[in-house]
């Protein structure tokens, strides 16, 4: 049964189909025909993964990131960042680095950190000569 739902699985992503239903569909096809598992626990399953309230704080996080970066407080942090380490070598890494890291502990999400001053310094850091 294992066989059949990995080439579904592979001819799903072939036509784009979102990695997430090629995930959902392909388990749940060896769930309820390998396993025997009847479609109803399936959906319950599935609406109480999605259904939690841990999901909430992800699009706030990146919300809270961005409203820091509209409101200036993530290019002042880059701007003390290198003025702390730019002046050394591959300071511009390191400035990003450190500013990633003060950001995260503000906002409490690395993704937001990497979304609002990866905007600011990877252009920054493309000019100056590092690979993207």
């Amino acid at each position: 049964m294992i066989a059949p739902a990995i080439v579904l699985s592979a001819l799903l992503l072939v036509l784009s189909v979102p990695v997430f239903m090629v995930f959902g569909i392909g388990s749940s096809l060896v769930a309820s025909v390998g396993l025997g598992l009847p479609w109803a626990t399936l959906l319950q399953v599935s609406f109480g993964a999605v259904t939690k309230h841990v999901l909430v704080a992800i699009p706030l996080f990146i919300f809270a990131g961005l409203v820091m970066l509209r409101g200036g407080v993530a290019r002042r942090l880059v701007d003390l960042s290198i003025t702390l380490v730019g002046h050394w070598p591959g300071g511009l890494g390191i400035a990003m680095v450190l500013a990633m890291g003060f950001f995260a502990a503000f906002c409490g999400s690395i993704l937001a950190a990497i979304s609002a001053v990866g905007t600011i310094l990877m252009p920054v850091m493309i000019e100056k000569g590092y690979s993207s």
